[in-house]
């Protein structure tokens, strides 16, 4: 990332500062728009997602944007796993060398992330499987002590019951378990198993296989058990599954995961697939100047799609709120709203660089959308300088705002600091780029990539996540 884009980035912000913005891209009009109940919360490959992407297509043909070279307009589909059922699996336990246990037949369910195999391990407990980059001052990290290369990995589904207000939001952000598969993969696991515990909401029960879906799968083989096999596995020690997710509960991350020694497990996933398509909408702000950079492209993203009426596992509705609509204001339409308000000011400025919007779908279901541009799109992955990710991005509270994967370049903190001299926010830098969002593929690929985000909140992934609770002054000044 060139000291030609930290130039242009002042200049642009100082270009666009007087002008008046068409009545359309009105941050708080856009998030109302998307946000509405017709739009059915937007889950992928339904109709609310193509009435959500044709709005978002009307409103860059309204700021002058143009198709990418090469494609025949807006919209990028991809097909992706919409219906899911188990073939077949099973879980076996040795102990000591001799098995002691056969689980199949309503006891296992492969998750719907799943890769279809065979794997074998020592079995190791952590926790929830959570991996939290610091935030404010708190990380949590479930497999500090542990090591889990080649091995089984036994984690709770959800996060610590007893956290609440700031805390909870912060854990709820990473309990998605495709994003705690990842993690374990991460570090070397063969496979996962997940099992809701006695304290938990659905305590004891399997994870529905309409849970986080991905066309691709998440390269480790992955199932879940009900809780009478949980406890067995846990039972190996001496201990009830209760007692150690008490332990686990209050939410302190020095409470720790364990060894299961003399166990091992045999993990056999079979998944049935049905294929569905969603779309992905890219389109294109030329630059106005040719200036031979090596790196044409700078790439602005946010993903569109939310939980629909949340029927599937990565709903956190409570007693009361099941089968609302989940509107998904902060998540994502303060995002979508931001890169369109964005994008209108950079049309009316001179620009360095060709300047990408891109609008994914699929991100609640693992990254579908993102992670399919990457391998398809007409614009090669090297061509791009940088890419900027704005997901959850309404709810700036005490000036806080936080700038994640500023480790994907040497030169994003100091750019940072130098244009939020401009605004005035109280950055707080994350380094770590695997994140629960699209930074993750773009980072993939080596694309330099930085995330804004204003923090978690009481009302992630629940139908309260509605328009009334954003704050669209500091949305505002985040598009500035």
């Amino acid at each position: 990332l060139s000291r030609m884009l930290v130039l242009m980035s002042v200049g642009l912000l100082g270009g666009c500062s007087d002008s008046n913005e068409p009545a359309a891209m009105d941050t708080r009009t856009l998030v109302e728009a998307l946000a509405d109940d017709d739009f059915g919360g937007r889950l992928t490959g339904t109709e609310g997602s193509l009435l959500a992407a044709d709005y978002i297509i009307e409103q860059l043909q309204l700021i002058g944007s143009v198709p990418l070279p090469g494609a025949e307009g807006f919209r990028f589909p991809f097909e992706f796993t919409a219906g899911l059922s188990d073939g077949g699996s099973r879980a076996s336990l040795i102990v000591d060398g001799r098995e002691s246990a056969l689980w199949e037949n309503g006891l296992v369910r492969a998750m719907s992330f799943s890769e279809n195999g065979l794997v074998s391990g020592d079995l190791v407990f952590a926790g929830y499987g959570l991996s939290v980059p610091e935030t404010d001052g708190f990380s949590y990290d479930s497999y500090a002590t542990l090591d889990v290369a080649d091995k089984i990995v036994l984690v709770l589904r959800y996060f610590p019951e007893d956290t609440d207000g700031e805390l909870r939001g912060i854990l709820s952000r990473y309990s998605g378990l495709r994003y705690k598969a990842l993690a374990a993969r991460e570090r070397g696991a063969k496979g996962l198993i997940v099992v809701t515990g006695p304290r938990s909401p659905n305590a004891g029960s399997l994870v529905p296989m309409t849970f986080d879906t991905a066309l691709s799968g998440s390269n480790i083989v992955a199932g879940s058990v009900t809780g009478e096999v949980g406890e067995h596995l846990v039972a190996l020690t001496g201990q009830t599954l209760e007692e150690v997710q008490a332990s686990l509960d209050t939410g302190n991350p020095h409470v720790t995961g364990f060894s299961i020694p003399g166990a091992q497990v045999t993990l056999e996933m079979h998944i049935n697939r049905e294929a569905r398509t969603g779309h992905n909408v890219v389109a294109l702000l030329p630059a106005t100047e040719t200036t031979g950079v090596e790196k044409p492209y700078v790439l602005l993203g946010a993903h569109y799609d939310h939980l629909g009426r949340g029927r599937g596992g990565n709903s956190l509705a409570r007693e009361g709120e099941m089968g609302e609509i989940h509107n998904g204001a902060d998540d994502n339409a303060s995002g979508v709203a931001a890169v369109l308000s964005a994008g209108a000011r950079l049309a009316r400025v001179d620009r360095q660089r060709d300047v990408l919007l891109a609008f994914w779908t699929g991100e609640e279901l693992g990254l579908l959308g993102s992670s399919d541009f990457v391998k398809t799109s007409p614009i090669a992955m090297e061509e791009i300088a940088a890419y900027l990710n704005f997901d959850m991005v309404g709810r700036l509270a005490g000036n806080r705002l936080t700038v994640q994967a500023v480790g994907t370049s040497p030169v994003w903190v100091e750019l940072v600091t130098e244009l939020n001299g401009l605004v005035g926010f109280d950055v707080e830098f994350i380094t770590d780029p695997y994140l629960p969002t699209d930074i993750t593929s773009l980072n993939g690929v080596e694309v330099p990539s930085i995330g804004f985000f204003t923090g978690s909140h009481e009302d992630y992934h629940r139908p309260t996540d509605d328009v009334d609770t954003l704050n669209y002054a500091g949305l505002d000044r985040i598009v500035e």
